[in-house]
C-alpha cells in the first residue's frame, strides 16, 4: 500500500510519455484518476486514518479523527473514537501476515503509539520514520527481505509532493520545471527502486500486488488545500491497482458500474446513491488480495466488492 500525500490526478497526465517509467507500469493495471478523499476532510492525517481503518471521519462508524498534527503520547485513535479501532494491520497479523511501515512524516507515530499497545503483541511488526523517498524505498525493499518469501503487507508514506506545494515555489503547479513536477519525478524514482528489487527477484514479482493512492491533491489556494475540500483538485486522486502477474486491468469505474458510481464534480455521491471509489478503499482492497476478511468496524469497501479485473 503506497500513498503519495499532496498527489493530485492530473499530475500523472502532464509529462510526456517515459518521464514517469515506474508509475506508468502502475498504469498498466486497474486505475481510476476519479477516486475520492474523504467527504469532510482533505487533510492528511484524517485520510491515511481511513485509509489503514477502513472509515470516513463522521458517521457512527467514523473513526473521528481531526487532527492533523503530531499527537501527544497519551492521544490514541481509541481514546478520540470512544472504542478500540481495528485497522488493516490487525487483520494481517491475525492471519498470520508480516506487516511493516516507512511513514515520512513524524505524525504518523499515532499508528504504533495507538496499535502496539504495551504488554500486548506488535501489530505493526515495523516501524520506520524515513522522510527521504529514496531510503524509504530502501527500507520498504529491506522490509521483504526479510521476509524471506513469506507474506507480508507494507504501508509506506511518501511527503515530497506535498512539501512542494506547501512550499514557498510554485505550489502545486504542473509546471514540467516547478518543484512540485520535480517531486513527482523523485518519487518516481523511488518507486523504480521497489520495482528493481522485484524485477531481480521474479519469485517475489509474481506474488507481490502495489496499491498506490493519496490522502488529498492541492493547490486551491496556491499554497493549500483547505481542510473541508472546497474545490476538485483537493478531492480528485488516484487509485492505482498493480499486480506482478499482470492480473487487474481496466478503469475502476468501468470495471465496478454495480457498486461505484463516479461523484461527477462532487466530493462524492448523494446519499442512497452507490459510493464513489475513495482512497479509504484500500484497506478493505489489500486484506481481500491477500485471501483474508474486511477490518472489523470498517464501513469503505466492507464488502470488499471493489474489482480490478472484468467480469466473465
Amino acid at each position: 500500500m503506497v500513498s503519495v500525500d499532496g498527489l493530485r490526478s492530473d499530475a500523472l497526465t502532464t509529462l510526456p510519455p517515459g518521464e514517469l517509467p515506474a508509475i506508468e507500469r502502475l498504469f498498466t493495471g486497474a486505475f481510476t484518476l476519479e477516486a475520492r478523499t474523504d467527504p469532510e476532510l482533505t487533510v492528511t492525517l484524517p485520510n491515511h486514518v481511513g485509509m489503514l481503518t477502513g472509515r470516513f471521519y463522521g458517521g457512527p462508524q467514523g473513526h473521528h479523527w481531526r487532527r492533523n498534527h503530531t499527537a501527544p503520547q497519551k492521544e490514541t485513535l481509541h481514546s478520540v473514537r470512544g472504542n478500540f479501532t481495528s485497522g488493516v494491520f490487525h487483520v494481517a497479523q491475525a492471519c498470520g501476515i508480516q506487516t511493516g511501515m516507512v511513514a515520512a512524516k513524524e505524525k504518523f507515530q499515532v499508528f504504533p503509539i495507538s496499535w502496539n499497545l504495551p504488554r500486548d503483541e506488535p501489530v505493526l511488526n515495523q516501524y520506520n520514520f524515513e522522510p527521504d523517498a529514496l531510503l524509504g524505498a530502501l527500507k520498504v525493499v529491506d522490509f521483504f527481505k526479510e521476509q524471506k518469501g513469506h507474506g507480508a503487507l507494507a504501508f509506506w508514506h511518501l511527503r515530497d509532493l506535498d512539501v512542494a506545494g506547501h512550499g514557498e515555489g510554485q505550489g502545486w503547479s504542473l509546471n514540467p520545471e516547478s518543484e512540485y513536477m520535480q517531486a513527482l519525478q523523485t518519487v518516481d524514482l523511488a518507486l523504480g527502486v521497489l520495482f528493481a528489487y522485484l524485477d531481480s527477484h521474479p519469485e517475489v514479482l509474481s506474488r507481490t500486488a502495489i496499491l498506490l493512492t493519496s490522502d488529498h491533491g492541492g493547490g486551491v489556494p496556491l499554497h493549500g488545500h483547505w481542510i473541508e475540500g472546497l474545490h476538485p483538485e483537493n478531492w480528485t486522486i488516484p487509485l492505482l491497482a498493480w499486480s506482478g502477474r499482470g492480473a487487474f486491468s481496466g478503469e475502476l469505474y468501468e470495471l465496478n458500474t454495480q457498486t461505484r458510481l463516479h461523484p461527477g464534480l462532487a466530493i462524492a455521491t448523494p446519499n442512497g446513491s452507490l459510493p464513489a471509489i475513495a482512497n479509504a478503499d484500500i484497506g478493505n482492497l489489500a486484506l481481500h488480495i491477500l485471501g483474508l476478511p474486511p477490518i472489523p468496524g470498517s464501513v469503505s469497501n466492507k464488502a470488499q466488492n471493489l474489482r480490478l479485473v472484468e467480469r466473465n
